[in-house]
C-alpha cells in the first residue's frame, strides 16, 4: 500500500481505535476453537492426524508492483482442526450443523474431516487515493471483515471443501481505519477518499471447492510432480461466482496438501492428508521446497466491491463477469513450517480499468 506520491497531512487518530477493535475479534476465533474439549488432546490411537491443528497467516497486497489501488490488500488467519470423524464433534459449530447435515459431498462415510475457522479483512480502493472528491469514473472504496466457518472431507486424492462466511461490508469492516493506520507507520500517502466507500451491509455467502489431486510422479521423500483441478462457486450478496482451473508443482520431499492458497473464500487446503507429511519429520527429513503455477477461471455474477450495495444505490462501476488469475510461486517446508510466496496477475475486472493487476500472496503455515 504505497504510493510514490507527496504525502499528505496524516492523523494519529486511528491507531488505538483500530486496534481495540481488531483485538477482542482475534481473541474471539481463538477462543471458540480453543475451547472445544476435543481438540488439542493427544489421541489414544496416536495418529499424528488426529492431533494435529495447523495455522495458517495470510497477507496480501500489491506493494511489489507498486501500486496501492483494486485490492489492495487482504489479511487472513485460520486453524484447522485436527482430524475428525463428524462434524458433530464440535461444539462451537453446532449452531450451523442443520445446514452442514445438508450439504453434499462432505458427508460420506470413511473420509478424514476437519473443520476450520477463519478471521480475515479485504480492502478496495481506487487508484487515486489522494483525492477527497468522488472518482464516478474508478471502483469504489470497500471493505470486508468476516469470520468463514468451513467443513472439509478429504482423502489423499480428493478434498471436499464448504464455508459459510459471515461479516460485514463498509464502514464496519474498518478497512478505512487499518488502510490509514498502515500508511501512517510506513510514513506513506494518507488516504483521503473513504466517505465514498461503500455502504453499511451484512455479508453472507456459501462457498464450495472441489480439489482433486489428478497426476503424481516420483517419491515422497524425494523430486515429485503433481497436478490439480478445481471446480467451485460461491452464492451471496458480497459474491457470486463460478470458477474452475488447475495447478502443477513439482519439487523435493512435497507436503501431502493440496497445494498453494491465496485469500479465496473455502481455500484452506494446507492441513496434512497423510502422516508422512514432512512436517511430521525432523532434522533434514523435514526440508522441502517446490514451485508452484497455477490458472482459475471465474465467471462472476455479482462482485459487491464492483456492483456496490445490494439493498440501496451506491457507487458502482461496469464490471467484467469474466475473470482470470495466473499464479507463480514458491514454497519451503522445514520442520513444522510451510512457507509460500505467490505473485497473482489478476485481468482485468471492470470496463473502465485501464489493465489487469498484480499483488503478491505470502503465506506461513505451522503445523502443531
Amino acid at each position: 500500500m504505497i504510493s510514490p506520491l507527496n504525502r499528505t497531512s496524516k492523523s494519529r487518530a486511528h491507531s488505538p481505535r483500530t486496534l481495540l477493535r481488531i483485538l477482542p475479534l482475534t481473541c474471539l476465533a481463538t477462543g471458540i476453537m480453543a475451547s472445544s474439549p476435543q481438540f488439542g488432546e493427544q489421541s489414544s490411537s496416536g495418529n499424528r492426524l488426529e492431533d494435529a491443528w495447523t495455522v495458517n497467516l495470510y497477507l496480501e497486497n500489491d506493494v511489489i508492483a507498486d501500486t496501492d489501488q483494486n485490492y489492495t490488500n487482504g489479511f487472513k488467519v485460520s486453524w484447522i482442526s485436527p482430524d475428525i470423524s463428524h462434524f458433530r464433534e464440535v461444539p462451537k459449530t453446532a449452531f450451523l450443523q442443520g445446514l452442514v447435515d445438508r450439504l453434499p459431498y462432505i458427508n460420506k462415510p470413511g473420509l478424514q474431516r476437519n473443520v476450520v475457522l477463519s478471521l480475515g479483512q479485504n480492502m478496495y480502493t481506487p487508484q487515486e487515493i489522494w483525492h477527497t472528491d468522488f472518482i464516478a469514473e474508478d471502483r469504489p472504496y470497500g471493505g470486508w471483515l468476516y469470520l468463514g466457518f468451513g467443513f472439509n472431507s478429504k482423502t489423499a486424492w480428493t478434498l471436499d471443501s464448504w464455508e459459510i462466511n459471515l461479516g460485514i461490508v463498509g464502514p464496519y469492516s474498518w478497512a478505512a481505519d487499518t488502510q490509514k493506520l498502515v500508511h501512517e507507520l510506513i510514513d506513506s500517502p494518507r488516504p483521503v477518499g473513504w466517505h465514498h466507500q461503500i455502504d453499511t451491509e451484512p455479508g453472507v455467502n456459501l462457498v464450495y471447492l472441489h480439489k482433486k489431486r489428478f497426476f503424481q510422479f516420483g517419491e515422497q521423500d524425494g523430486w515429485k510432480i503433481e497436478a490439480f483441478r478445481h471446480y467451485g462457486g460461491s452464492v451471496g450478496n458480497v459474491a457470486t461466482y463460478l470458477n474452475a482451473g488447475v495447478e502443477t508443482r513439482a519439487g523435493w520431499n512435497l507436503p501431502t496438501d493440496f497445494g498453494s492458497a491465496l485469500i479465496r473464500m473455502a481455500e484452506e487446503s494446507g492441513s496434512p492428508t497423510t502422516p508422512e507429511d514432512p512436517r511430521f519429520a525432523s532434522g533434514a527429513k523435514s526440508l522441502g521446497f517446490s514451485l508452484h503455477a497455477a490458472l482459475d477461471a471465474r465467471f462472476v455474477a455479482r462482485d459487491i466491491f464492483l456492483d456496490g450495495n445490494t439493498f440501496k444505490d451506491s457507487h458502482s462501476v461496469e464490471k467484467i463477469n469474466e475473470v482470470g488469475d495466473l499464479t507463480l510461486g514458491a514454497s519451503l517446508t522445514s520442520g513444522s513450517w510451510k512457507l509460500s510466496y505467490t505473485q497473482v496477475f489478476r485481468s482485468r475486472q471492470y470496463e473502465l480499468q485501464d489493465k489487469g493487476h498484480t499483488f503478491g500472496s505470502a503465506a506461513i503455515s505451522f503445523v502443531y
